[in-house]
């Protein structure tokens, strides 16, 4: 009979999961994996990336997996940054945007069944290579959300219905006015009206199958930028609309990109949403780091929504032009 090969594999759990939850998700990986394996010691009050560097430098692995929130995942990840190590991530402390972005979902059988195969796979299968942001001396994965949209929070579980109508009460709260930002992508600078500004390494709006725009992948070495304009709650319906079947609408959003930096400055402090975790700021700096990160995905994850972005025309001058003037 056949034996799998054994795999190196650490495992990282958040104290804030609950112990049942842990106790169920490492039965999971030990029923799938057939190995024993080494648990990264973690505290309260321990800093995460420093505890994997760490258990890293005294046990290099293969992979790493996550069991946590949003916060443990790009902290696991600032840790594994430019490393061969493979990512792999678990939900387990509520909703997480992260892990949906990533079309692993959050159901827990379903992440360690994503891990299982993975790492049951070939060497070169093992990890998709992705693309990263630096931001606040952190790492964030997905995107960053400026202005009135980054208020919103995750969508309610449940089916496409549930999410339409979780869609159109946010219409409601996010219409008003814009403010004005200076924008730089890769040293560009650009002075622009908006509500809302996503600096987005994946799509997902947060309805199924709704999307920023077309082209945004987490693996082409590029971030994307969406210059929102919409302020009123009739263009919050037509940027709704537009998500849901795909379109590009410039008069709306204003889509940018950058290979290497994106710099965001505004004149008050807006909402700010990382990656799932919420916070103020006025200004933000982020470094796109091409390919640094080396994720375990389900392996039809972006299969079909990953246009190059060389592929994709940039926005024209008079579009910008009026945008500007606006």
């Amino acid at each position: 009979m056949h034996t799998p090969s054994r795999v190196s594999v650490s495992v990282l759990i958040d104290p804030l999961v609950a112990a049942d939850t842990a106790q169920q998700i490492l039965r999971l990986l030990r029923a799938r994996l057939d190995e024993a394996i080494a648990i990264v010691p973690i505290a309260a009050d321990d800093d995460i990336t420093v505890a994997v560097s760490r258990a890293l430098a005294a046990r290099p692995c293969r992979a790493v997996i996550a069991v946590g929130g949003d916060a443990t995942f790009d902290a696991t990840a600032s840790a594994l940054l430019d490393s061969t190590t493979a990512l792999g991530i678990v939900p387990a402390c509520g909703p997480s945007h992260v892990a949906r972005q990533l079309g692993i979902g959050t159901d827990v059988v379903a992440a360690c069944d994503i891990i299982a195969a993975r790492l049951q796979a070939p060497v070169e299968l093992t990890a998709r290579r992705v693309d990263a942001m630096e931001v606040r001396g952190g790492l964030a994965v997905t995107q960053i959300v400026v202005g009135r949209l980054a208020t919103l929070g995750e969508p309610p579980p449940g089916g496409v219905l549930t999410q339409l109508r979780w869609a159109l009460g946010a219409v409601f709260r996010v219409a008003g006015s814009t403010a004005r930002f200076e924008i730089a992508t890769d040293g560009v600078i650009r002075r622009l009206r908006a509500s809302t500004v996503v600096i987005a390494n994946t799509g997902a709006v947060g309805v199924a199958g709704a999307q920023w725009g077309r082209g945004i992948a987490p693996d082409d070495g590029v971030v994307d930028v969406m210059v929102i304009r919409s302020s009123t709650l009739l263009d919050h319906l037509v940027l709704a609309w537009s998500a849901l079947f795909g379109r590009e609408r410039p008069r709306q959003i204003i889509h940018l990109r950058a290979r290497d930096s994106i710099s965001l400055r505004c004149a008050r402090p807006q909402p700010l949403h990382v990656d799932g975790v919420i916070g103020h700021g006025s200004e933000l700096d982020v470094r796109v780091i091409g390919g640094g990160l080396h994720l375990m995905l389900p392996f039809d994850a972006f299969a079909t929504a990953s246009a190059r972005a060389d592929d994709v025309a940039p926005v024209g001058p008079v579009a910008l032009a009026e945008a500007c003037a606006s």
